[in-house]
């Protein structure tokens, strides 16, 4: 988090080197940016030719990253600005689920669009703590409709390697995913809200026991996350689905 500041010191100090300069940049997931990388950058490349992604519903880095778009705004004044609201990876109906999160965001987001592909409608199993039967049985289903890639998502790293732990005395194959982890399709992928971001699966297994997701700005943009994480079928499983900050 110095390097920001060091690298804005460079450049006014002692310059940036022309062989490390750009004149186009292009950021991804610009959410998780704070203000002052954005600055640093500009000032030290000298350019404003940047072309940026993001969401900020997406922002679960937000205590030290953008939580608006106005300061983006001003530090870019010639930029070109668009608004993108259409969602190709999740259904219609998974994306309602998670739109139901959006709107409770402290930030004045639109809601997003989905195109027009209808699929399965994500199902709530009501459960007081984790079975692996109830896993085993829903797997069965959605192999059962040639799905591959399953993640089953919780909120926290201890609450996943706990899962995991579970899940191998049931004899059911799965994988813990950290952030050097390459990805086995044929196995259970465990992953912790946070690592979520970025990837996608045919198939998502939502959990909310020990840890459930508090009624926060942080726990709403996890939630989010792992919600639009599934492409066709989406499966919630807690006491209930105020565990899932859902009514």
């Amino acid at each position: 988090e110095d390097l920001a500041a060091l690298y804005f010191l460079q450049a006014k100090i002692k310059g940036i080197d022309e062989k490390w300069k750009m004149r186009v940049v292009f950021i991804d997931e610009v959410q998780d940016y704070s203000y002052f990388q954005l600055a640093a950058l500009k000032a030290g490349l000298e350019t404003d030719m940047f072309t940026m992604v993001g969401d900020l519903a997406q922002g679960i880095h937000s205590y030290r990253s953008l939580t608006e778009w106005q300061p983006v705004l001003s530090l870019f004044p010639r930029a070109t600005y668009a608004t993108l609201q259409k969602s190709y990876r999740t259904t219609i109906e998974i994306m309602d689920v998670a739109n139901e999160i959006l709107m409770q965001m402290d930030e004045d987001l639109p809601l997003v669009e989905p195109v027009v592909r209808h699929g399965k409608l994500p199902e709530f199993i009501a459960a007081e703590s984790f079975d692996a039967t109830i896993i085993q049985d829903v797997l069965v289903k959605i192999r059962d409709n040639q799905h591959q890639s399953i993640a089953l998502i919780c909120k926290t790293t201890e609450e996943a390697v706990q899962l995991i732990e579970q899940l191998e005395k049931s004899v059911i194959p799965a994988q813990l995913l950290d952030e050097n982890s390459a990805i086995d399709q044929q196995k259970l992928l465990v992953i912790p809200s946070h690592l979520a971001k970025g990837l996608e699966f045919d198939a998502v297994i939502l959990t909310s026991f020990d840890t459930p997701y508090d009624d926060n700005p942080l726990d709403r943009k996890l939630l989010y996350v792992a919600l639009t994480r599934a492409m066709h079928e989406l499966y919630l499983i807690g006491p209930s689905k105020e565990a899932f900050l859902m009514k």
